[in-house]
């Protein structure tokens, strides 16, 4: 320190020097972690702003060699904000890096002394009329502030939005930006003219995998963090959010499939009963199936008709089939080219599909009867089953009594026991 004081004092060095990439005397003593050096050149007039080359500031550089002490300090500094107001872009994606996001991965624990003493306002208290906590979530619902944290003080390259270019970055979402008829060329869009009010991406997957909050449900060894109330009506916000339309809606929907297919299966009988009915041994053969279904009509077997019940279950199966069907197909399409992001949209497509075949009139003659052949019905019992334990994929996002949690337990547990089931 002493030295630093003559070349500061006698010398006459600038406090906010710039060397070799970028770095000023205070990017060194964060680094190093020297905490009485960088009180002195804080008290000098030292900026805590400046970017290095990296674009990290001192905040995130102390952030990053987990100096607590330093971190501290900086936070309690009048400009803590400014400090906290800065990005870098994630190489290979579309995704920044915040001094927040970094704080929860490095130190856990100063995140939560941060978020208790800088993000919490407590209005009122014990034993009056108005008693509640007032939370900050400016540096987690940032999607729309990042990209211009990002750009502040510095020139950078300009963002090639051509067509090509979006359709690799953001897949089939780049159809709502890029028409390719005229249009459809190499350009160059500046970053002046993008707009403040979009997301610094459209890649829902990028969205939600860089969010704060998943960040926080990811540091295991530190789970008050996100038990915290702060996470926890954060937690409740989004869902209210986007729960009501894009969880809800899809889960009411769901059940009224389930039970319409569940009575279907109920409603009709296993291919045995109708083979011993007309004296025939069960086989898989089609032919030996419609001998069957003949041979009964022939008897006026009532049973093994359609009734008015069944036809308008079928008509309301093939709607229900039609839309889940048509919907995973777009969230799959959704995440090109990634497609293999999310698995649950392909088991409810398998699970579905395999039902629609059940209710599938697959020959002439089984459009009068509800008798289905032994392969049709072994098919459309698989789909059941898919269909019931696919339900446990809504059940999963319910954020109330912990029932989600206890879901996804369960399938950690079926994950770990189908490694082992070949051991076995």
């Amino acid at each position: 320190v002493e030295v630093l004081k003559y070349l500061i004092e006698k010398v006459g060095i600038e406090v906010n020097a710039i060397g070799g990439r970028r770095l000023t005397p205070l990017h060194i003593a964060c680094e190093y972690g020297h905490l009485d050096v960088v009180k002195y050149l804080v008290k000098k007039g030292a900026s805590a702003i400046l970017r290095n080359a990296q674009l990290f500031n001192c905040l995130e550089i102390s952030i990053q060699k987990q100096h607590e002490e330093i971190v501290k300090y900086l936070l309690q500094r009048p400009n803590w904000r400014e400090m906290m107001r800065n990005a870098q872009p994630i190489e290979a994606t579309d995704a920044y890096d915040t001094p927040m996001r970094k704080l929860i991965r490095y130190m856990p624990d100063v995140a939560l002394w941060m978020i208790e003493e800088k993000l919490t306002r407590k209005v009122g208290g014990e034993g009056q009329k108005v008693s509640k906590e007032i939370y900050d979530y400016e540096f987690h619902e940032d999607m729309y502030t990042v990209k211009s944290w990002y750009k502040q003080g510095a020139k950078l390259p300009p963002e090639d939005l051509s067509c090509k270019v979006r359709w690799h970055k953001f897949g089939f979402n780049a159809i709502y930006d890029c028409s390719c008829s005229t249009s459809c060329y190499n350009t160059t869009v500046h970053d002046e003219h993008d707009s403040d009010n979009e997301p610094y991406t459209r890649d829902a997957y990028t969205l939600v995998r860089n969010h704060p909050l998943l960040i926080v449900s990811q540091q295991s060894t530190y789970p008050k963090l996100m038990a915290h109330q702060f996470h926890k009506s954060l937690l409740r916000k989004i869902f209210r959010r986007f729960g009501t339309y894009w969880l809800a809606l899809p889960f009411f929907f769901y059940l009224i499939l389930l039970g319409l297919w569940t009575a279907m299966v109920l409603n009709g009988k296993h291919p045995q009963y109708f083979y011993d009915l007309a004296g025939f041994n069960m086989t898989l053969d089609i032919g030996t199936c419609e001998q069957v279904a003949n041979s009964l009509v022939l008897q006026n077997v009532t049973e093994i008709l359609k009734t008015d019940t069944y036809r308008r279950l079928s008509v309301a199966l093939y709607i229900f089939f039609s839309v889940f069907i048509f919907k995973n197909v777009i969230l799959i399409i959704a995440l090109f080219p990634k497609v293999f992001r999310i698995g649950a949209y392909y088991f409810e497509a398998i699970a579905l599909v395999l039902s629609f075949v059940y209710i599938l009139d697959w020959y002439d003659w089984q459009s009068s009867v509800a008798f289905r052949c032994p392969v049709q019905y072994q098919v459309g019992a698989m789909g059941l089953l898919l269909s019931w334990m696919n339900l446990l994929a809504y059940v999963r996002c319910i954020p109330w009594l912990g029932v989600g949690l206890y879901v996804a337990m369960l399938q950690v547990i079926c994950v770990k026991f189908l490694r082992f089931l070949p051991v076995l």
